[in-house]
């Protein structure tokens, strides 16, 4: 397993192991809002696994950036 000080961002891969990867289409669009890079990441991680297509956005204003800029998808 690499370690951060190896230079590769940990979480580099992660739509490789989702059903995205599998040819099939996303669930649905989320938005993840949160400060935390962590808290987000594994929020990404856990929605990409059950097959979400996820975006990040680490403030308000990002995220109102990216929400305006896409139209959302409904389940």
């Amino acid at each position: 397993m690499e370690t951060e000080t190896s230079g590769r961002d940990p979480w580099d891969g992660i739509l490789e192991w989702s059903l995205l990867d599998a040819g099939q289409e996303p669930l649905a669009s989320v938005l993840v809002v949160d400060d935390s890079e962590t808290v987000a990441r594994l929020l990404e991680w856990e929605l990409c696994m059950a097959g979400y297509q996820v975006e990040l956005a680490s403030d308000g204003k990002t995220a109102l950036k990216a929400a305006k800029d896409r139209t959302p998808t409904s389940c």
